[in-house]
């Protein structure tokens, strides 16, 4: 998309940054009828999805462009720091951005340790919500059918789902729900492999250490799945099909070489598909060595992270709250998926206590994002 200077009556550049784009989107033109601006419920909606993606962005730049970003250019940042001001108290960015660390001359990431507002600030949440005291109780509460006998439809299942902000909770989610429904477990396990660099040499790498990487993106090395299970496709394999990213599909039948689905979400709502193992690679900026992954390009979908529900709205959601969201405006996305506060069922970390009143950390940081 390119961007039009109606001062020089010509075109600026090639590239917008995604903040441009949706400025522009969500600009009123006398001489263009814009149809997001009277979406209502929807328009709020968009701007929640376009704030997380836009922040999410610049935490992406941040972490690929590790390796350019050197303590000297930040060092404005590190003479406030030791200024006399009242930036709050110190607080571990690292602890909430993982792959945000910026290294310092003695690769040393605690040179943002001093940034933001303080730590013990917390965010109040409607009291309307309903809240419980364990994770069984917050499965059992969005999904009340789960564990019976009867196999729950299709529709049942899309209007429902469990948020978490880390992957390893949503697994940890997936595998408990799953142990609840009825029926014979199949086990898939994948094969991986190494990939070797640019000299032709092999890594030090063993296979059991790849088995016990989840790069993100893409399926576990053991994957565990029930008939009438939900699960979501990982990768865009026949479009066409159906078979799209987040695509979500309910568990019909295991085969040794093949699963059998029948889709859930999207346009083709309805149809059964056969999916395939196929070789995923994932990045070597997200794991440092190069890798291959042959597995169905499936998870079980019971639950899923914040970031992964943009863009959905379902009846009831359940929040996992144990771990306090770590990235600027997931917490706004998660409120948002559900199409009433009265459906929306929260998990803390003081679980025993529900007479307390629902608070969780808030981790927005002006000073950094502003």
């Amino acid at each position: 998309m390119r961007q039009w200077d109606a001062v020089t009556q010509t075109y600026m550049k090639t590239k917008l940054s995604q903040m441009e784009y949706y400025s522009y989107r969500i600009f009123e033109r006398t001489e263009e009828y814009s149809t997001i601006l009277r979406a209502r419920k929807l328009f709020q909606e968009f701007l929640v999805d376009a704030w997380e993606a836009t922040e999410q962005s610049k935490l992406a730049w941040l972490r690929f462009n590790q390796p350019t970003l050197r303590s000297d250019q930040y060092s404005c940042i590190a003479d406030m720091t030791n200024a006399d001001l009242n930036l709050g108290d110190r607080a571990y960015m690292v602890d909430r951005f993982v792959s945000a660390e910026f290294p310092d001359e003695k690769n040393d990431p605690i040179l943002f340790d001093t940034i933001g507002t303080n730590p013990e600030e917390v965010v109040n949440l409607p009291s309307t919500m309903d809240r419980c005291q364990n994770m069984h109780e917050l499965i059992s509460s969005v999904y009340p059918l789960l564990g019976m006998d009867e196999l729950m439809s299709p529709e049942y299942l899309t209007e429902r789902i469990i948020l978490s902000p880390r992957n390893e909770d949503v697994h940890k989610i997936n595998m408990d729900a799953l142990e609840r429904l009825h029926g014979e477990t199949c086990t898939y396990f994948a094969a991986d492999k190494m990939i070797r660099d640019d000299h032709g040499r092999d890594s030090d790498f063993t296979t059991e250490f790849l088995n016990n990487l989840s790069p993100p993106g893409s399926p576990p090395f053991k994957l565990d799945l029930k008939v009438g299970c939900p699960i979501m496709f990982l990768r865009n394999l026949a479009p066409k099909e159906g078979l799209c990213n987040s695509t979500r599909l309910v568990v019909t039948r295991c085969g040794r070489h093949v699963i059998e689905a029948k889709i859930i979400t999207g346009e083709k709502v309805g149809e059964v598909v056969f999916i395939p193992r196929i070789t995923f690679q994932p990045s070597a900026s997200e794991l440092n060595i190069q890798m291959e992954r042959r597995q169905f390009p499936i998870r079980v979908a019971y639950a899923m992270t914040i970031n992964k529900s943009q863009g959905q709205s379902v009846k009831y959601v359940g929040i996992d709250l144990r771990t306090p969201v770590f990235s600027h405006g997931q917490l706004y996305v998660a409120l948002s998926r559900c199409t009433a506060a009265r459906r929306i069922t929260l998990l803390f970390p003081n679980e025993s206590n529900v007479s307390v009143d629902p608070v969780t950390k808030n981790v927005v940081y002006p000073e950094v994002l502003l």
